[in-house]
């Protein structure tokens, strides 16, 4: 008995998306069978194919990608499948487009389905990861969440082939160290990315002992605002009492470059009373307090810094996120611009504070 499991986010807006590859390519495989009945069960589409005397099932969770585990360990207990028998196959930021890896256990990567994966299963189990590369003018969710281009649909038809003899290799029991040698293919310029990686800021938990630089920083995000007239921020607040409660309830994040600390911002799951009229969403989150070191300013750190702070949301499976800021703060709009976010509508945190609140949702609105 086996398990292929295809990783992928449902819906016809997410069908040709970087991060469906694992969709895509079951979708291929599986059209060389007649007679194909998918079931909508355990939290995902399915469908049992007798493969040379094999039981194979084959499933595409519909739990959206951070949740994947969700779907295969409920398939996996009402079937008795054991891990060594389970193959994922998963899109990977780490690995150029064009080429493939086998993997038989280990950390997840980054990638969030198989995260959650691990989190249900622990880390042994098979996958087959499929490159789609790291951008280098693009935020990381807008690639992961955009269309292949032709360029790259061409390279991934090439490696198609080898893809589907992995799959096939290991239905018929092949060994999976065996076709790790078989298939893999080196990744070029290791150095080189390790380098590059290490010079991109670092998003980390804010600590009690980091408050004086935040402090340092608050102060020079008030001169900034009052050098361009913004009425934002004054000296009363955010202060002291805020920030150490945001450490406390570890909801402060620091963005740091080069042992410097040049970001800050709290990510909230709590309701809060400026948002209670949107009845709609259950769970969402808010990032509250964005600052950021005004040396730094329109060199995209800014922008990178409200990126990982939306991937942290949609990990912990927040796919909504709002933030509000003055109608002045033209800086602040322009970024809310280029990071998805949408106006909604303004909100009123007291008589005398009156914001404009944005919303952000995966996969758009």
């Amino acid at each position: 008995m086996k398990l292929i499991v295809g990783l992928g986010n449902p819906g016809k807006e997410y069908e040709k998306n970087r991060h469906n590859i694992g969709f895509i390519l079951l979708d291929e495989y599986i059209k060389k069978f007649n007679n194909i009945i998918w079931k909508n069960k355990f939290n995902s589409l399915y469908t049992k194919i007798n493969i040379n005397g094999e039981e194979v099932f084959f499933q595409k969770p519909l739990t959206y990608m951070n949740l994947s585990g969700n779907a295969i360990i409920e398939i996996t207990n009402f079937f008795k499948i054991e891990n060594k028998d389970i193959l994922v196959i998963h899109d990977d930021l780490d690995i150029k487009i064009g080429e493939i890896k086998i993997k038989a256990n280990g950390s997840s990567g980054g990638q969030n389905g198989i995260k959650s994966i691990i989190s249900v299963l622990g880390e042994n189990f098979n996958r087959l990861r499929i490159g789609i590369d790291r951008p280098k003018n693009e935020n990381i969710i807008n690639h992961v969440l955009g269309n292949f281009s032709k360029e790259e649909f061409e390279e991934i038809e090439k490696i198609k082939e080898n893809a589907f003899n992995i799959i096939s290799d290991f239905i018929s029991g092949k060994e999976i160290n065996n076709l790790s040698s078989k298939y893999n293919i080196k990744k070029n310029n290791k150095k080189n990315n390790k380098k590059n990686k290490n010079l991109e800021p670092k998003l980390r938990k804010a600590k009690l002992k980091d408050l004086e630089e935040i402090l340092k920083l608050k102060d020079n995000a008030v001169n900034y605002q009052k050098q361009k007239e913004i009425p934002q921020w004054d000296q009363n607040y955010p202060n002291l009492e805020i920030f150490n409660q945001d450490i406390l309830e570890e909801i402060g994040y620091i963005l740091e470059f080069n042992g410097n600390i040049i970001g800050y911002a709290a990510l909230s799951y709590k309701k809060e009373l400026a948002y209670e009229n949107i009845k709609e969403i259950d769970n969402y989150s808010i990032i509250h307090r964005l600052m950021i070191n005004s040396s730094f300013h329109n060199k995209g750190y800014a922008k990178l810094f409200i990126e990982k702070l939306i991937r942290i949301s949609i990990r912990d499976s927040r796919f909504t996120i709002f933030t509000d800021t003055h109608e002045k703060n033209e800086s602040m709009l322009k970024l809310l611009e280029k990071t998805k976010f949408i106006y909604i509508s303004k909100i009123n945190y007291s008589e005398n504070t009156e914001r404009l609140a944005f919303r952000y949702k995966l996969g758009g609105f």
